[in-house]
């Protein structure tokens, strides 16, 4: 059986040390789409997802063709380990709650 690389892009709406940080104009994008770009272009993974508790993030992964994961805010703060936000995601996943 062939195993699939899928990615995950795990990214909050907000930020504790500087506001909108993912979003903000830079260049003539953003650090978040300059990345999604940058990840598009890769080679190899069978599925890219955005994992977010905002709506803003997941439309634009949307716009720009990649699933989309509506995480549970409680997975959103800097309390929980990235560990637990990577098994919460995965499990979810496996339950195919990602839309495409």
């Amino acid at each position: 059986m062939k195993k699939e690389i899928v990615a995950l892009i795990p990214v909050k709406g907000s930020s504790e040390r500087v506001e909108s940080k993912n979003i903000r104009p830079f260049h003539d994008t953003s650090l978040y789409e300059l990345k999604l770009d940058q990840l598009k272009a890769v080679q190899g993974f069978a599925n890219i997802i955005v994992s977010s508790e905002d709506d803003r993030m997941l439309e634009i992964a949307k716009e720009k063709g990649f699933g989309v994961h509506v995480r549970n805010p409680k997975y959103c703060t800097s309390s929980v380990p990235m560990s637990d936000v990577y098994s919460h995601v995965a499990s979810e996943v496996e339950g195919e709650n990602i839309a495409w």
